[in-house]
């Protein structure tokens, strides 16, 4: 039986081959013809679409004339108003570092802010209270500094 079922296997997939047929081979020798190609000119593109739209008109007005870029040798003038705002910017940033490297030094558990070499060199052989104290000095500047730099940009 098995025999028979082998033989019988083995016969369909024959047919099965034979009905399908082998893939048609191309031949290495058989050359392709070029395809042509049509070359595309300007009188072309006017038959197909037309004349070529009019270039914009120079701009007239005062608010659509280009300024000119600042030369790259001069810096851009910075306004005060925009140099108070970014030294307020900077000055929190330093109070919100200073307070949480205060808070790192009373609480050994939380993780330590890095420290500029300027600060490695001041707080060199001083205990964690000197540190505390030193900050605190530091953040009252810092805190005066703002309220003055606040303080001259609401009056005119």
């Amino acid at each position: 039986m098995k025999t028979l079922t082998i033989a019988l296997f083995v016969t369909v997939l024959g047919l099965a081959g034979v009905i399908a047929g082998e893939p048609e081979k191309k031949q290495k020798n058989e050359k392709k013809e070029p395809e042509k190609q049509e070359v595309v000119t300007n009188e072309t593109l006017k038959k197909k679409y037309g004349e070529p739209a009019p270039a914009p008109a120079a701009p007239t007005k005062k608010e659509d004339r280009v300024e000119p870029l600042p030369r790259a040798d001069q810096p851009a003038p910075v306004s005060p108003e925009k140099d108070r705002k970014a030294r307020i910017a900077e000055l929190n940033k330093e109070q919100e570092r200073l307070r949480s490297r205060i808070k790192s030094l009373k609480n050994p558990f939380l993780p330590r802010v890095p420290l500029t070499d300027e600060e490695k060199k001041a707080e060199e052989g001083k205990g964690s209270d000197e540190r505390v104290r030193m900050l605190e000095k530091l953040l009252a500047g810092i805190g005066e500094e703002l309220k003055q730099l606040q303080v001259s940009g609401r009056t005119p």
